[in-house]
């Protein structure tokens, strides 16, 4: 009983403590997961890149406040289909933003699709105070892309 005791603790720890969920910000999507595209996107011409912020397209956002860009190879006009995509590369990072005091967070994604010639590059970003700098959620992302986009669950907790 008191080798069995440990192991059912730990156990049930793990059960309930499950994998980190999409709201903890060192979740980084794999490589080969599926991302959906909703709805369809027009990058105007001239431009490699439209941004989304609290769940809609905008012209200028808030630095300060999550917002997501996605960012084609080639200057538009050109239209991102909806659909999915495959995430072939994703990563975090920080660089100084206003030094010393604020810092900008970042997740990117690289984003290819059958349908799509041109691999799609999607980056959610914020600065923030550099004493409360985290890497930025998947649902943080959620927040800016609205409708948009749709992103896998978080894996489940293997025992």
């Amino acid at each position: 009983m008191t080798r069995t005791f440990p192991a059912l603790v730990v156990a049930v720890w793990l059960t309930a403590c499950g994998a980190p969920g999409l709201d903890y910000s060192g979740y980084t999507v794999p490589a080969g997961s599926e991302i959906m595209l909703n709805r369809e996107i027009g990058i105007p011409s001239g431009s490699a890149h439209v941004k989304f912020q609290h769940g809609k397209l905008s012209a200028g956002v808030d630095s300060y406040t999550i917002n997501c860009e996605f960012r084609v190879r080639d200057l538009g006009p050109q239209v991102v289909e909806p659909g999915s995509f495959t995430v072939t590369r994703s990563g975090d990072s920080r660089e100084w933003a206003i030094s010393p005091y604020t810092v900008r967070v970042w997740k990117s994604m690289t984003l290819e699709s059958a349908r799509q010639a041109d691999p799609v590059h999607l980056i959610c970003q914020k600065w923030v105070d550099v004493d409360r700098a985290t890497n930025i959620s998947i649902n943080e992302m959620r927040d800016a892309l609205g409708a948009w986009v749709s992103f896998p669950q978080a894996p489940q907790a293997r025992l």
